[in-house]
């Protein structure tokens, strides 16, 4: 028999150095090797009695995938679940089989743009960038700046801003990788994730699904780049840096996606090729929904070369489409990706346009390879029209390919012409024809998904942007007896008859694609949110803390000017469409101008408490809940959150209903009137039933406990939210402890002690004061209760001997023997409650602070009379790992005793309220949200409250905030070795050790310590070195994973003391931090390094003690240091 746990013993055993594992990071991303991937096979074979095949691994990429196929080869045996690190559970099962595709005919489908990212020339970085370009007729080509011309490339074009910049970080590439991955496939993951956060997709959701990607691509520019940079083709990143293949496979990996996956090449035909392909995939059930792009970035001058000397460029650079001038065209770059979804998918989102029909085709025997043929091209829209079933009469503009040559132009408008009837219902007869080119420039390979976006977004708008550089159309076409016309000026096109556009790209060897849009009617969802009007909160997420900063500026400048509708609209496309990344962000405020405000002190750096949140979130954490005891409550307290909190009112209002049953008064009653009440008894019951209402709000909202705490009268609540009490049970033995110590009120009262238990405990017997300690909050302090004259005693010795004291807001002595009379009266008053099992770790403050599974009538005699030992189950809970703590009462009044305790363990930023005094419960309840949304799992995933809510404001918030470096071949200056050393250097240590060479580090510390040199500009070092410390050795270390991670400097997430493999490096980029280590220190460590000693502090241990020479060796040879 064997179990989940011998499982993850296994697995860890192959993990060198990580603590934890997640369950659902790839092996490869953990570090395991092919060799260790074998053995780990055989290893498990072993533990389940059968043979498991040495590519299970391969076949079930992650922990939780590999436990739950073990599952399959045989049963494991029955266990108690164990929280440990990697945490299977009952729903681990088998990888899924792949659904069946069902065929569908074409007119089954409805296909809808819901997403659109695109870059382009004349800064371009948005839809709404390329619209406002389109519209203001500017025309976006210009000079290449100097980084281009250092590579010869001297023309005007249609130039993207810094093409080179990528967020390699952001997308685990190493700066090795990053180098030699061709900038189209760097553009492509970048406006690939902005398009699906325009859609209102989080790219977590697409993990596993049958999402399709088809990218048009043709250039190989950067290949030759990095070619001729000289031994770049012998790295890894060689082949999936600059394949066309890794182009569209390694968006499908990072996104997880696992549909069609698919590169195009038909030249400038290929973007729009790849959207006939996802269009046929869609409607045949191969996927549901499906990423779609093209890109080009120019990287060298040798295609431009060719075109000129086949006499297809421009002579002035501009693209003259269909104009009497045209004389060719200029090359140009950008990256377009659409995201199309069927109509099931797309229910509830923003749709652009529909795709209604495809055709592709090729020229065939043309005149020439490379010559176009009106034919094929007349041909190939007939197909298409065919495929759409759509009325050719309702297609009233075509975006052309338009190249602006004096032959594919007028080639173009007879295919038209000769294709689709000699009239249109639109614009008076007219149908319009025109190109984007005439903006931007060729795209190329992206050309298509550009004249697709700008189709869509013709459609989404309702007018027609204007043709650039016609004047006079081309003689070469007989404009009198067609319908078509170029469009000179903008044109609004309003009808109430299907609006129909045509897109066409053809190929230069003869490839032809053509797509049918139709406008479309938006199907979104009504604006629903967790938040009230009065209160709105905005979150931002990032890879980074520096990420997070910079989103909260880009956000601040779009909330400054947004008010009403449009900024709740706003705030909740925040929460439903941006992926949730790690580092994060809340802000909240009643009107736009706060939210910049709070935002802005975020993206400072200095975060208003009051307003803000920031944290990061693990899926693996969850808060205890800590239900405190009699003390927070307040006049008015929790009123305004009956009025404002929409969806907190109805659990108040469930609650009040199970005490009024008991006390014939409600709760909800007494709340509205801001009336708190004047027994202790009722301001009990006050308190637990906010405590309850509260505790089901975080429910809802997906933040449940990871273990629960009480104190003193917090147990009752603690023990129904447990589930060891129903409601009405809980709500009777609230009430049933109260009225309990109701009994003892005027007889005394407790007193707060700064002074550690014992050392209390010694006063008491030493001065003779007759009181008890009642509760311990912390190791330092303690709170006495009995008669009146007693705490009048202890609070003069305490003020002569400096020791504080202060009295408890407590009408009576709780938790002391003046309860013991009234031990028959409760036994028999809960004699008919149901107790049950805990269904949570419940840490029990009057067991010892031990955990408990369950209680009954003599543990809740315990928690009335017994002393409340708080600070041992909190240190027991801490003992046990929890981490986060969050106080649920009307206002917080543990948490000091808390912090302090935490503070011990290290983790004092792990303490949180629930609830504020004099607070604005809305703020408050949003405060909390954000809180658990930048520290704990992600809440609210499942949420009805706003999820599946996308609105026109979600393409309003401005893109993700790259963080951006330029990465290109040529500074890549190591020569980084991947090979492994023929004859690697042993160690210093030993009877056959070798002495290295001192580092340039090490020259110099033994140059400023011997005070030797006048002029510090050279010496010569012929005796003993200082040796190299470890912490040098281990700062360099972190520096260089910072570098080879592409993570910034200044970020403090990565330190020594993390393991290699949790920082990101794989076995691969773990040979690469090798090499430059081996470098920087004239060393050759074993190509394992990282295995053997998985951390920057244990490798600089082993460097500084085996490598490097201490101060006592001689330096072989002679060095001279430049300083």
């Amino acid at each position: 028999t064997w179990s989940d746990e011998d499982i993850v013993s296994a697995i860890a055993g192959y993990l060198p150095g990580r603590g934890s594992i997640p369950q659902d990071t790839s092996f490869h991303d953990l570090g395991l090797d092919s060799v260790s991937a074998a053995e780990l096979a055989r290893h498990l074979s072993g533990i389940v009695g059968k043979q498991v095949p040495a590519t299970v691994v391969f076949e079930h990429s992650t922990p939780r995938l590999l436990i739950a196929a073990m599952r399959t080869y045989a049963p494991p045996a029955p266990t108690a679940a164990r929280r440990q690190s990697v945490e299977p559970t009952a729903t681990l099962a088998s990888a899924p089989a792949p659904s069946p595709v069902s065929l569908r005919e074409p007119e089954a489908t409805t296909v809808d743009v819901v997403g659109i990212g695109c870059r382009g020339p004349g800064g371009i970085a948005s839809a709404d960038d390329l619209w406002s370009l389109l519209l203001g007729e500017v025309d976006a080509i210009g000079a290449p700046d100097q980084e281009r011309r250092r590579l010869g490339i001297d023309w005007p074009g249609g130039y993207m801003e810094s093409p080179l910049g990528f967020d390699a970080n952001f997308f685990g590439v190493t700066s090795g990788e990053a180098r030699e991955m061709d900038p189209q496939q760097r553009q492509l993951l970048e406006v690939a994730w902005e398009a699906l956060e325009d859609a209102g997709i989080r790219a977590s959701d697409l993990k596993g699904s049958r999402t399709g990607v088809f990218i048009g691509i043709s250039s190989s520019e950067y290949q030759s780049r990095v070619t001729h940079h000289g031994q770049a083709a012998a790295t890894p990143y060689f082949g999936t840096g600059t394949s066309h293949s890794a182009a569209a496979g390694r968006l499908a990996y990072f996104l997880g996606t696992t549909g069609p996956c698919v590169a195009v090449d038909t030249a400038c035909s290929s973007s729009l090729t790849a959207t006939h392909l996802a269009l046929r995939s869609l409607r045949a059930g191969e996927c549901d929904l499906a990423i779609v792009g093209g890109v080009n970035v120019i990287s060298g001058p040798e295609i431009h070369e060719s075109s000129a000397a086949g006499r297809a460029l421009a002579s002035d650079g501009r693209c003259k489409s269909f104009s009497e001038w045209a004389d060719g065209y200029s090359r140009s770059e950008g990256c377009g990706v659409v995201v199309l979804a069927t109509r099931a998918q797309a229910a509830g989102r923003r749709s652009y346009a529909a795709l209604v029909g495809s055709a592709i085709n090729q020229d065939g025997p043309s005149n020439g390879f490379t010559a176009p043929s009106p034919t094929a091209q007349t041909a190939l829209i007939r197909q298409a029209v065919q495929d759409s079933g759509v009325d050719p009469q309702h297609i009233g503009y075509i975006e052309a390919h338009g190249t602006g040559t004096p032959l594919g132009d007028p080639v173009e408008l007879v295919g038209i012409n000769a294709a689709l009837p000699n009239s249109t219902i639109h614009f008076g007869g007219t149908r319009y024809i025109g190109s984007c080119k005439s903006n931007l420039g060729h795209l190329e390979a992206a050309s298509g998904i550009f004249g697709l976006i700008k189709s869509a977004l013709t459609l989404y708008h309702g007018v027609l942007p204007a043709s650039l550089h016609c004047g006079r159309p081309t003689p070469s076409f007989a404009w009198d007896s067609s319908a078509l016309a170029v469009p000179q000026r903008a044109v609004r096109w309003e009808s109430s008859a299907p609006k129909v556009v045509g897109v066409s790209a053809f190929g230069f060897t003869g490839s032809n694609a053509h797509v049918l849009l139709q406008a479309a009617t938006s199907d979104e969802a009504a604006p629903s949110g967790p938040f009230p009007a009065s209160s709105y909160v905005v979150a931002v997420s990032a890879r980074t803390k520096r990420g997070v900063q910079a989103q909260a500026e880009a956000f601040a400048e779009l909330f400054e000017q947004l008010s009403g509708d449009r900024l709740r609209q706003a705030c909740l496309a925040s929460w439903s469409s941006r992926s949730r990344l790690d580092h994060r962000g809340v802000a909240v405020g009643t009107t736009g101008s706060e939210i910049a405000s709070a935002l802005r002190t975020i993206a400072a750096g200095s975060p208003d408490d009051t307003r803000t949140r920031l944290g990061t979130a693990s899926d693996e954490t969850l808060p205890v809940f800590v239900f405190s005891g009699f003390g927070s409550q307040w006049m008015g307290m929790f009123t305004a959150g009956l009025s404002n909190a929409p969806d907190l009112a109805p659990h108040i209002e469930q609650v009040s209903r199970a005490v009024k049953a008991v006390t014939g008064w409600s709760p909800i009653d007494r709340l509205h009137a801001g009336d708190y009440a004047d027994s202790e008894d009722d301001q009990q019951v006050l308190i637990f039933s906010i405590q309850v209402a509260v505790a089901y709000w975080l429910r809802d909202h997906g933040i449940t406990p990871a273990a629960i705490i009480g104190h003193s009268m917090g147990e009752v609540a603690a023990a129904h939210i447990a589930g060891a009490l129903t409601l009405a049970d809980a709500a009777r033995l609230a009430v049933i402890r109260a009225s309990i110590l109701g009994n003892i009120v005027g007889h005394g009262g407790m007193i707060f002690i700064q002074s550690p238990e014992e050392k209390v405990r010694e006063l008491l017997a030493t001065a003779e004061i007759d009181l008890e300690v009642a509760v311990i909050n912390s190791p330092d302090s303690v709170v006495l209760s009995g008669d009146e004259t007693q705490l009048e005693v202890i609070e003069k010795y305490c003020r002569e001997r400096n020791i504080y004291a202060q009295r408890v807001r407590a009408s009576g002595p709780g938790h002391s023997r003046m309860l013991d009379n009234f031990e028959s009266a409760f036994h028999n008053a809960v004699s008919d409650i149901a107790f049950g099992d805990a269904s949570v770790p419940l840490y029990s403050p009057c067991r010892g602070g031990k955990q408990v599974s369950s209680i009954d009538a003599a543990y809740f005699w315990t928690n009335v009379r017994g002393s409340v030992r708080f600070a041992d189950a909190v240190s027991s809970a801490m003992s046990d790992g929890f981490t986060e703590y969050l106080e649920i009462s009307p206002a917080p009044i543990v948490g000091r005793p808390l912090k302090s305790l935490a503070r011990a363990q290290g983790n004092a930023d792990g303490i949180h309220a629930s609830l504020l005094r004099d607070g604005d419960v809305t703020l408050d309840l949003a405060l909390l949200f954000g809180t658990a949304y930048c520290r704990w799992a992600d809440v609210g995933a499942h949420s009805d409250h706003y999820c599946g809510y996308v609105s026109n404001a979600a393409s309003a918030l401005p893109n993700y905030a790259w963080n951006h470096r330029n990465y290109k071949p040529e500074d890549d200056d190591s020569q980084t070795s991947y090979a492994p050393p023929t004859q690697p250097a042993p160690p210093r240590s030993g009877p056959d050790a070798a002495v290295s060479v001192v580092p340039d580090a090490a020259v110099s510390v033994a140059i400023d310590a011997t005070g030797s040199v006048a002029n510090r500009a050279e010496a010569v070092l012929v005796a003993s070195v200082p040796v190299v410390s470890s912490d040098v050795v281990r700062e360099k270390i972190v520096q260089r994973c910072k570098e080879i991670l592409c993570i910034d400097d200044d970020d403090d997430s990565i330190t020594a003391s993390h393991g290699f493999f949790e920082m990101g490096l794989t076995s691969v980029t773990g040979l690469e931090l090798k090499a430059v280590i081996d470098r920087d220190f004239g060393i050759s460590l074993d190509n394992g390094v990282v295995f053997d000693y998985p951390t920057p502090s244990l490798l600089a241990d082993c460097i500084v003690a085996d490598y490097l020479p201490t101060s006592s060796e001689p330096v072989a040879g002679v060095g001279v240091a430049q300083v």
